[in-house]
């Protein structure tokens, strides 16, 4: 009898062969997620573009628009200027209201609400040669009531001091002083601290993945459709970006207005609105919060005395967005300049 002949032994199949099979169905996997997720992100954004289109008009800027949106009646012609990585909709509570005594204009910055970017620089001259091309190209003739809000009213002022001819009256808001942060480099220090946790998290730069979960965009004190539009806005564009580009230049903006050392504003009817309520800086030292606060305060006096024909007022129960926490506030002080200006020019009239 011949013997049995055992079958072959099988070879063993080690972890690099399972790999070399398991690697490219691995990679189509994440090919195929990754596309579905970016369809996603595009329906997404898509959805939210068409329920919020521009609701004012887009301006040619020679390869770039910016969104401006005016109502009312009358002259002299408000403009709106928003603060630090704000734009037109927080504006929401005052516009219409001025719009019964006045024509009223809010703006996007490049970059910012319906605006495209800009191939400029983020800093204070730029963004006033901006408005002022703006304002032309738009048929908005001047002079103006400039109404400005934290970094929006040294914006405004370095508007009226390289375009004093525009500019009639004036309303600050909470306005920043070039000179607040040579004596508080800490909050620069915190400002850049959360700007450099964008960087190392660049998916929450993404507008794309933001559609996808609009709910979780914190609104900064809007409500209703406001917010939602805001929400909108900053998951369909690169309003995240401008807004550190904004950032980061600050110091450059704030540098730049020192040097063109800002003249007061002649005998043009001022009020200077200032909040009442601390504003807070997270996670610095009680000490340097509390001096950068009366630093503030003591830097508002200084913005009043910019005008011999000015006022101050506190916006009592009110942070650092007084248009949203205490808007009648904000219209009863443009009221007053618009009237103030209209009275001036009856008495002027044969």
């Amino acid at each position: 009898m011949l013997p049995t002949i055992p079958p072959p032994l099988r070879r063993q199949r080690g972890c690099r062969w399972w790999v070399s099979r398991s690697l490219p169905i691995g990679l189509i996997v994440l090919l195929l997620l990754a596309a579905l997720l970016r369809y996603l992100e595009q329906a997404a954004g898509s959805k939210l573009t068409q329920q919020y289109p521009a609701p004012g008009q887009l301006v040619d800027m020679d390869g770039y628009h910016m969104h401006i949106l005016c109502r009312g009646e009358g002259s002299p012609t408000v403009i709106l200027e928003s603060g630090a990585s704000d734009f037109s909709l927080q504006w929401t509570l005052v516009q219409p209201q001025v719009a019964t005594f006045t024509r009223v204009c809010v703006y996007d910055r490049a970059g910012f609400g319906w605006s495209d970017p800009s191939p400029y620089r983020r800093t204070s001259d730029v963004i006033g040669e901006e408005l002022h091309r703006l304002l032309i190209r738009s048929e908005i003739p001047g002079p103006y009531v400039m109404v400005g809000h934290s970094f929006g009213g040294m914006n405004v002022r370095l508007y009226a001091h390289r375009y004093p001819e525009d500019v009639a009256g004036m309303v600050l808001l909470d306005a920043l002083h070039e000179a607040q942060f040579l004596g508080s480099p800490g909050f620069l220090r915190v400002a850049k601290m959360i700007l450099a946790l964008f960087h190392n998290f660049p998916l929450l730069r993404s507008p794309g993945l933001l559609a996808l979960f609009p709910d979780q965009i914190p609104v900064r004190g809007l409500t209703g459709e406001a917010a939602d539009a805001y929400r909108a806005i900053l998951a369909t564009t690169r309003y995240l970006a401008t807004a550190i580009e904004e950032t980061e230049s600050l110091d450059e903006s704030l540098a730049l207005v020192r040097e063109a050392q800002l003249a007061g504003l002649g005998n043009i009817p001022l009020i200077v609105v200032s909040r009442q309520v601390a504003f807070p800086l997270p996670g610095a030292p009680p000490a340097i919060s509390e001096h950068f606060e009366q630093e503030w305060q003591l830097l508002q006096l200084d913005l009043v005395a910019l005008s011999p024909n000015s006022k101050h007022v506190i916006a009592e129960g009110s942070g650092h967005h007084i248009q949203l926490a205490r808007p009648d506030i904000v219209v009863e002080a443009i009221r007053e300049v618009v009237f103030t200006l209209r009275e001036q020019q009856a008495m002027r009239q044969p």
